[in-house]
């Protein structure tokens, strides 16, 4: 049987000049798989929903920025070489952030997405937490400057660095199976484009959640 779950996130993501803080809503499913050769032993999908705030010392700040991320991923039970149960597999994610309005400092914004696969090791040391590792096999930074600027050009980044740490907890029994979870992503500084050298920066995420299963 499938299980549900929803929940409430909050996020921030900061580069070197700007960062955006702001909270959401979480919903993913859990899809069993009848074991059978090659498929997986379960999916999993899930879809947030945040509105953030973007702050810079050099652009200004604008508020209640729309984000929408996504992920979607495929577990494998792991050989039993160690007492504990362990799973693998690819996880794909993808990131819309609308920028678009203007700041407190007169700078116009644009829409920025990132598409990006990563290879996952979920293991449970202990009964009461689960930890999840993930490196980024590539990623896929666009970034819609034209919106700011008509003569800007719009670029796509390519990130090819980049690791993820995730921390689960086990429902809490006392508070009405309520789940407490940490992330973190770290993505180091991608591609250049074109002769002035466009890049995107070295970022990391922190999110922390808690979700309720049905």
């Amino acid at each position: 049987m499938p299980s549900f779950y929803l929940g409430w996130v909050y996020q921030r993501y900061s580069e070197p000049q700007m960062h955006l803080a702001g909270h959401g809503i979480q919903a993913g499913v859990n899809l069993p798989i009848k074991p059978a050769f090659l498929l997986p032993e379960n999916v999993h999908a899930a879809v947030e929903l945040a509105s953030l705030d973007y702050g810079s010392r050099y652009t200004g700040e604008l508020k209640d920025v729309p984000s929408v991320q996504w992920q979607l991923s495929a577990w494998w039970r792991g050989p039993q070489w160690v007492a504990m149960p362990w799973y693998t597999g690819p996880v794909i994610e993808g990131l819309w952030t609308d920028l678009q309005g203007q700041s407190s400092a007169g700078y116009r914004g644009y829409e920025r997405f990132s598409l990006r696969a990563w290879w996952a090791l979920s293991i449970a040391p202990v009964p009461e937490a689960r930890v999840t590792a993930a490196v980024l096999l590539r990623g896929q930074q666009n970034s819609y400057l034209s919106q700011a600027n008509a003569l800007l050009p719009n670029i796509v980044n390519t990130q090819n660095k980049g690791w993820w740490l995730k921390l689960e907890l086990a429902p809490c029994a006392a508070c009405k199976g309520i789940q407490p979870w940490l992330e973190f992503k770290h993505l180091a500084e991608s591609d250049k484009q074109r002769r002035q050298g466009w890049f995107e920066p070295e970022n990391k995420q922190w999110q922390m959640g808690l979700r309720k299963r049905f």
